[in-house]
């Protein structure tokens, strides 16, 4: 029975050694727990920071980039404007200088067929007289619109040959061979200086045939100018064309204005 009660007591004994013991480890546990769940929340929180702030710069960087697309796209505006307004600045002043030009012409062959009437009286009696003066008058007008068509088809050929010497140029900053194109738009240039020469000469021509007693018959060489100024108009034209098709084979492309031959192959 002694013995029975020794043991009882031991027991209790450690019982009361090993409960703290336990229980410590269990507040060590969750002490350790609770802190590992803090260093993670804090490690989340770091995170979370830092990719806000990532994020700001990047949405910052966007919004940098679109103001400068925006202000790049309004200064091409501007200078396309500008560069707009001066081309139209431009066209209207020559266009001013042209009528401006024709007026003096008209006010000039007025005063001439009024001197030529009086010349023609004398010659060959008043009523011929007039009726010469009306077929000159009308001959003029004619001669008129076809320098005016000339002169028209040789401008557009001129600016397709500015098109097309501006894109050779960016070519060959690129290191392309434009040689062939260059070749096509030296002959162009020098078919649209012949053209230009040749209608100069066409009011000397013009005078020369009408000094003449008898108009009919009187206009070969009239005619045989016409047709060389039609032939170099289109002999340019074909080469520019030409010209387009090497630097489109060069990846880029032109604009072609086919009314430059219409019109040389009209006059």
């Amino acid at each position: 029975m002694k013995k029975y009660r020794n043991f009882t007591v031991l027991f209790i004994a450690l019982a009361l050694v090993i409960s703290p013991n336990i229980v410590w480890g269990e507040e060590t546990a969750s002490v350790n727990t609770t802190t590992s769940a803090e260093v993670k929340a804090n490690v989340d929180i770091n995170m979370s920071v830092e990719q806000k702030r990532l994020n700001a710069e990047k949405i910052e960087k966007e919004r940098a980039t679109k103001k400068e697309a925006m202000q790049n796209n309004i200064e091409a505006k501007k200078e396309v404007r500008a560069s707009t307004t001066s081309a139209i600045k431009d066209r209207q002043e020559n266009m001013a200088a042209k009528e401006a030009e024709i007026k003096a012409k008209r006010e000039e062959m007025k005063t001439k067929m009024e001197d030529r009437r009086e010349e023609l009286k004398a010659k060959m009696g008043e009523k011929r007289a007039e009726i010469r003066v009306k077929t000159e008058e009308r001959i003029h007008g004619h001669i008129e619109w076809m320098e005016k068509r000339f002169n028209a088809a040789v401008e557009r050929l001129e600016k397709l040959t500015t098109r097309i010497e501006s894109r050779i140029t960016k070519l060959k900053s690129e290191g392309k061979d434009t040689l062939e194109a260059e070749r096509n738009v030296a002959d162009a240039k020098a078919k649209i200086s012949l053209a230009k020469t040749d209608i100069a000469k066409i009011s000397t021509a013009v005078d020369v045939a009408l000094d003449k007693d008898e108009l009919r018959g009187a206009w070969g060489e009239l005619k045989t100018l016409a047709e060389t100024i039609k032939t170099s108009l289109k002999s340019a034209h074909e080469s520019l064309v030409k010209a387009i098709g090497n630097i489109k084979g060069l990846g880029v492309d032109v604009k072609v204005d086919g009314g430059a031959t219409t019109t040389a192959e009209q006059n």
